[in-house]
C-alpha cells in the first residue's frame, strides 16, 4: 500500500508540472501569469518617477488610485479562474471500532486518496479564462477613462483659476489708473466742469467692476481649493507642469478616432460572443484524468486502486443554456446601439468644435481690434486732457470701459478651453492637450505591449479564431454592381432568403461606392471573427450565391 501511495503522490505532483493532453501547465508563461506576479504589478500599476509632476499627482488622486486597485483585483481573478486547470488532490479517512451486536468489536481504519486533473471540457475552462482576461482588459480601459476624467476636471479648474486671476489683474490695473485720475474728476465736479450726474456714473462703473473682482476672487478661491486638495503636496509643481505642457489640440480625422469607450464596447461584444460559445458547449461531456486509492474497512480486504479517465455527460439543463444565449444576443443588440450613440456623440462634438472654432477666430479678432482702439483712445484723450481740449470724464469712462473688453477676451479664451475639453473628452484625447498620452501609456505598459489574449486555446476552434481576430472585424462581400439600384435589389433578395441569419441585428447590409471604378459594392458587415463570416458565406454558396471574405480596413 505504501508503494501505491508513493506512486499516486508522484502522479499528482507530476500532473501539476507536466503537460497533459492539449492543456498548458500552470507555470507556462502567459499574459495572465505575467500580470499575476508582484513584480509585474509593481511595474504596471506603480508608475516609476515620471518627468511629469502633474501625472504623478493624478495617480495619487483617490478616484484614480481606487480605479488602479480595481484593475489589480480584476487581474488577480484570472489566476483564480486558471486554477480549474490544476491538479486537485483530496484525502479522507476514518478510524474506529466495528462489530456485530453482542460480539467483540474489531478496530478498523479507512483511507481514501484521490488525485484528478481536467482532461477535456470542450474548451469551457479556456473560454472562462479568456473571458476573465477580457474583463481585466476592460478594467484597465476604465482606469484610463478615470485618468481622462480627472484630467478633464483638473483642466477646467485650472481654466477657472486662470480666468479669475487674469480678470482680477485687469481690474486692478485699470482701477489703479482710474484712481490716479479720480482727484482730477472731483476737482472738475467742484469747478462745475463735470456734472455730479457724470461723476455718479463713473462711480457706478467703478463699483460694477469691483463687484466683478469680488466674484472672481471667490471663483479663484474655489478653484485653487479644489486644485490644492486634488494635487496635494505636488500642487505648485503640478500647476507649473500643467502650464508648461499645455498645447493646442490637433483635430483628428474620423479614421483616427477610436475612443476608450469604443474599445470597451468592442471588448464587451467580444466577451458576449465568447459567452455565447460557452453556453453552446455547456451541455457537452467533460472528462478528467483521475487516480485514487481506497482501503477497505476490513483488515482482510485488499486495497482498491483506480487510474484512468472519468466522464460526465450532461443530459438536460431545463433550457438554461438556450435562455442564456437569448439574453446574451439581446445584450449584443444593446451594445450595438451604444456604439451608434457613441459615434453620434463624437460626430456632434466634432461639428460643434468646428463651428465654435470659426466663431472664436472672428470674435477674438474683433475683441483685439477693440482693445487696440480703446488703448489709442486712452492715449489720445490723455494728451487732449493735458492740453485742456477735453474734460476728465471722457478719459475716465474709456479707462473703465476698457476693463470689459479685456475681460471679454479672457472669457472667450475660457470658452475656447471648455469647448476643446468637450471635444477631447468625446475623442479620449484630454491627455494630448498636455502631452501626457505617452506617459499614461507607460503607466499601463502591459495594456499596450501585451496581446489581449496570449493563451493558446487548442481545444476550442471558435475561441482560437476569436483569439486571433479579437480586435479585427470581417465582412462578406456579396457583389459589385454598376447601378446602386441593382445593389439594393440584390440586398432585398438576400435579406428575404436568409433573413433568419440576421435576426441578432449584429450583421447588417452596407452599400458603398468604390473610388477606383465607381462600382457599388454590396457587403455584410458586423462579423467579429472570421469563422462566423465563413459560416454565413458557406450557407450562401450552398444556395448558389457568390461571396468573398474580406477584412475591414
Amino acid at each position: 500500500m505504501l508503494k501505491i501511495f508513493i506512486l499516486l503522490t508522484v502522479f499528482g505532483l507530476t500532473a501539476c508540472t507536466k503537460h497533459i493532453g492539449n492543456y498548458f501547465p500552470p507555470d507556462e508563461p502567459s499574459f495572465v501569469d505575467d500580470l499575476g506576479s508582484k513584480r509585474a504589478l509593481k511595474k504596471e500599476f506603480q508608475m516609476p518617477e515620471s518627468p511629469s509632476q502633474l501625472l504623478q499627482a493624478i495617480l495619487e488622486v483617490p478616484e484614480v488610485a481606487r480605479s488602479f486597485e480595481a484593475a489589480k483585483v480584476a487581474q488577480s481573478k484570472i489566476a483564480i479562474v486558471k486554477t480549474a486547470r490544476n491538479t486537485k488532490i483530496d484525502a479522507s479517512g476514518s478510524a474506529g471500532l466495528a462489530g456485530e451486536y453482542k460480539s467483540t468489536a474489531n478496530g478498523l481504519a479507512n483511507i481514501n486518496l484521490k488525485s484528478s486533473r481536467l482532461f477535456s471540457d470542450y474548451g469551457l475552462t479556456d473560454r472562462t479564462i479568456l473571458s476573465s482576461e477580457i474583463s481585466a482588459q476592460v478594467s484597465l480601459l476604465e482606469t484610463q477613462i478615470q485618468v481622462d476624467n480627472t484630467l478633464q476636471t483638473l483642466m477646467r479648474s485650472y481654466g477657472e483659476r486662470k480666468i479669475a486671476k487674469e480678470t482680477i489683474k485687469i481690474i486692478d490695473h485699470y482701477i489703479g489708473i482710474y484712481n490716479s485720475s479720480e482727484d482730477k474728476v472731483k476737482i472738475a465736479v467742484e469747478a462745475g466742469v463735470l456734472s455730479n450726474s457724470d461723476y455718479l456714473e463713473l462711480r457706478s462703473l467703478k463699483n460694477e467692476n469691483l463687484l466683478t473682482k469680488a466674484q472672481n476672487s471667490l471663483n479663484l478661491h474655489k478653484s485653487e481649493s479644489y486644485l490644492k486638495i486634488s494635487l496635494g503636496s505636488k500642487y505648485k509643481l503640478a500647476l507649473r507642469d500643467m502650464t508648461k505642457r499645455h498645447q493646442p489640440l490637433r483635430l483628428p480625422t474620423s479614421k483616427e478616432i477610436v475612443t476608450l469607450k469604443q474599445k470597451i464596447i468592442n471588448l464587451t461584444i467580444s466577451k458576449i460572443i465568447l459567452d455565447i460559445e460557452t453556453q453552446k458547449s455547456s451541455n457537452k461531456p467533460s472528462s478528467k484524468l483521475e487516480a485514487s486509492i481506497n482501503s477497505s474497512q476490513s483488515n482482510e480486504a485488499d486495497v482498491q486502486v483506480f487510474a484512468g479517465l472519468t466522464f460526465a455527460f450532461p443530459v438536460k439543463d431545463g433550457g438554461k443554456a438556450k435562455a442564456q444565449i437569448s439574453v446574451l444576443s439581446k445584450e449584443l443588440e444593446v451594445k450595438k446601439l451604444e456604439q451608434k450613440i457613441l459615434n453620434e456623440k463624437i460626430l456632434v462634438a466634432t461639428h460643434n468644435w468646428t463651428a465654435f472654432n470659426e466663431f472664436y477666430n472672428i470674435e477674438k479678432k474683433l475683441l483685439l481690434e477693440q482693445k487696440l482702439i480703446s488703448e489709442e483712445r486712452i492715449n489720445e484723450l490723455g494728451q487732449r486732457l493735458n492740453t485742456g481740449r477735453t474734460d476728465i470724464s471722457g478719459l475716465a469712462k474709456e479707462i473703465l470701459s476698457s476693463i470689459k473688453t479685456e475681460i471679454a477676451i479672457e472669457k472667450l479664451e475660457f470658452t475656447y478651453l471648455s469647448n476643446i475639453l468637450n471635444l477631447a473628452s468625446a475623442t479620449s484625447q484630454t491627455c494630448q492637450l498636455l502631452n501626457l498620452c505617452r506617459l499614461i501609456q507607460n503607466a499601463m505598459e502591459f495594456s499596450r505591449n501585451s496581446q489581449l489574449v496570449s493563451t493558446t486555446i487548442k481545444n476550442v476552434p471558435e475561441s482560437k479564431e476569436l483569439q486571433k481576430n479579437i480586435s479585427r472585424k470581417y465582412l462578406v462581400q456579396l457583389g459589385a454592381y454598376r447601378k446602386e439600384s441593382s445593389a439594393k435589389s440584390e440586398m432585398q433578395r438576400i435579406n428575404r432568403l436568409f433573413k433568419k441569419y440576421f435576426d441578432n441585428k449584429i450583421i447588417n447590409f452596407k452599400i458603398s461606392k468604390s473610388n477606383k471604378n465607381g462600382f457599388y459594392r454590396l457587403r455584410l458587415i458586423g462579423f467579429l471573427d472570421k469563422k462566423s463570416a465563413n459560416n454565413l458565406c458557406n450557407k450562401l454558396k450552398k444556395s448558389n450565391n457568390d461571396c468573398l471574405i474580406l477584412l475591414e480596413n
